[in-house]
C-alpha cells in the first residue's frame, strides 16, 4: 500500500482528527487535520520558526524540536 492509498484509509476513520507523517530523511513534517470542510494540509520545513501543533492530544513542537538528536543523511544515495 503506498502513501497515498494510506492516507485515505485513515482518512476513513471517524474518530481520527489528525495524521502526521514525519520524514526520515530530509526535514519535513506534513499534519493533515479534519476540519467540518475536509482534510486540511499543512507542511513544515522550517526549524527555527515552524510549529506543529496537534490539538487532539494538547501538544506543541517546534520543528528543531522534532528532529533535536536526528541525524540526517546529507544526500539520498544516487543509482
Amino acid at each position: 500500500m503506498d502513501r497515498r492509498e494510506k492516507l485515505q484509509a485513515y482518512q476513513t476513520l471517524p474518530s481520527l482528527q489528525e495524521y502526521v507523517l514525519v520524514d526520515s530523511e530530509k526535514i519535513v513534517v506534513e499534519a493533515f487535520r479534519r476540519h467540518p470542510e475536509g482534510w486540511w494540509y499543512e507542511l513544515l520545513n522550517d526549524p527555527e520558526s515552524d510549529r506543529l501543533r496537534c490539538q487532539c492530544v494538547d501538544l506543541a513542537l517546534s520543528v528543531e524540536e522534532i528532529y533535536a538528536g536526528v541525524d540526517l543523511p546529507s544526500a539520498l544515495p544516487t543509482d
